[in-house]
């Protein structure tokens, strides 16, 4: 079994990352918004690319993140290079497990058994614009609701965040907890600039992750704006949802979100811990891991008589380093192909009674 290592501390800070913090209400009064905005800017690494239209105000981060929020580090005990290494989600997929599509991700039993990491948040910068994108910094992560206490499952427990740099680019944040903070509201919503108010109008209307808020601006056109929305109304809903989308207007949408009808709600994203040895574990293999590329003549082969995909498919396993310190290292037989059709790990857990997957014949990957 894969044992996770120790959420790590740098050895030693900066001069500058050990400077207490000035807390922004000491600042000169003309550099108060200067401080804001350098703090909010710095969260940012200009690598990931956001649309400027997303961003929210400078003041609503501060209010959401507070001032020690905006400017907490959780020290990173890589060079940077390591840090912001950018990895395949398949690549990642193979050697962990779990969907290649989604943001909270838990792997089948049988994985787990094997490696026990149950925490996984997937975040693109499409729907997550204010996600992390400094490893150890903090961010947030917007709802369709008012953020509540119950959601995401085990809230409090720290979760192994990665955020999409670029395609094929997943870069590793950190251990992070997530808290439920201010919703958007009526007041905050209409300080917002109008393009941005007009972007993610626009966006609730079009993208999948804003139904619920379509579904329930809907309802309370057909049924009143006092109406009390029920579950079975938005299950009723889900039914409806092509033809919901052809009668709700970006008007009726900016309009619920002014009167506050419609709250987004926030999350706030905090490091909490570093698993170093786990991001060098994939960043030093990362160069083994080839894409597979499916020809027509395999996709025909994976077809059975009834037309459903046969998923029993094997693939050659490749040898994974663990420990680099030669003769004693550890490794891991893993597939370095696609992640497995039936999400199980990359050796059969009832066939060995070990519980460890086989040494491959050959040689180590350095």
């Amino acid at each position: 079994m894969y044992e996770p290592g120790p959420l790590q501390a740098a050895d030693g800070e900066s001069a500058e990352e050990n400077k207490p913090l000035l807390a922004l209400d000491l600042h000169r009064p003309t550099m108060i918004s200067e401080a804001l905005h350098t703090a909010v800017a710095d969260l940012r690494n200009p690598k990931f690319k956001v649309k400027e239209e997303m961003l929210l105000s400078d003041e609503f981060l501060l209010d959401a993140l507070t001032w020690e929020g905006l400017n907490h580090r959780y020290p990173v005990p890589l060079p940077e290079e390591v840090a912001d290494f950018g990895l395949s989600r398949k690549y990642i997929c193979s050697l962990y497990g779990g969907c290649r599509r989604g943001t909270f991700i838990k792997p089948s039993d049988e994985w787990l058994g094997w490696h026990g990491l149950d925490d996984w948040v997937y975040l693109t910068m499409e729907f997550a614009p204010h996600a992390p994108t400094k490893p150890g910094r903090s961010g947030l992560f917007f709802a369709c609701n008012r953020a509540t206490e119950t959601w995401p499952p085990e809230i409090n427990k720290p979760r192994r965040l990665f955020v999409r740099l670029a395609h094929s680019q997943w870069v590793y944040m950190g251990q992070y907890r997530m808290a439920p903070g201010l919703s958007l509201t009526a007041d905050a919503w209409k300080q917002q600039k109008d393009q941005v108010r007009r972007t993610w109008t626009r966006s609730i209307l079009h993208k999948q992750w804003g139904f619920q808020n379509l579904a329930r601006i809907w309802i309370r056109k057909e049924k009143g704006a006092d109406y009390k929305i029920t579950g079975e109304d938005m299950e009723e809903a889900r039914g409806l949802a092509k033809h919901i989308r052809s009668v709700v207007t970006e008007e009726d949408i900016s309009d619920a979100f002014d009167c506050g009808e419609e709250e987004m709600g926030t999350y706030t994203m905090t490091c909490v811990g570093y698993d170093a040895e786990f991001l060098n574990t994939l960043v030093r293999n990362a160069h083994s891991y080839v894409e597979g590329k499916r020809t027509l003549a395999n996709q025909e082969k994976r077809v059975t008589m009834n037309g459903k995909e046969n998923t029993s498919k094997r693939r050659k396993p490749k040898n994974i380093e663990l420990e680099s310190d030669g003769d004693h290292a550890s490794s891991l037989v893993l597939s370095a192909d696609e992640e497995y059709a039936d999400n199980k790990p990359p050796y059969d857990t009832q066939s060995r009674s070990s519980g460890r997957p086989a040494r491959s014949k050959r040689r180590r990957i350095a």
